[in-house]
């Protein structure tokens, strides 16, 4: 009669000893070269995982390096259209444009 103890975990290895266990009694399989096989198969697995998951991440980083040059080059091209509008000889043009001209007499000091 087996006990079953409701708070014991079953860890993975002692179910898999109890699969192929069972399995080994059933086709006389040396229960070794499965456990190795097994393992085997699932580093592999881990390892295209990982090799899928990387790859994705360094295309995302790549696309967002390409979109990061785009907005710096935006960013510097309106920066520097801001400087050449806010020159003093642009603003005087458009000022005469709208009828306002530069005074020639100094601001009085109070």
């Amino acid at each position: 009669m087996e006990r079953y103890h409701k708070n014991k975990k079953k860890s993975l290895i002692s179910w898999l000893d109890k699969f192929f266990s069972n399995v080994s009694s059933i086709s006389n399989l040396p229960i070794k070269h499965i456990k190795a096989s097994f393992i085997i198969f699932f580093l592999g697995i881990v390892t295209i995982f990982r090799g899928h998951f990387y790859n994705k991440k360094f295309h995302y980083i790549q696309n967002l390096k390409k979109s990061t040059e785009e907005l710096r080059v935006e960013f510097l091209i309106l920066k520097s259209n801001y400087e050449y509008n806010s020159k003093l000889s642009k603003i005087e043009k458009r000022a005469n444009q709208l009828g306002l001209f530069l005074s020639k007499e100094p601001p009085v000091v109070i």
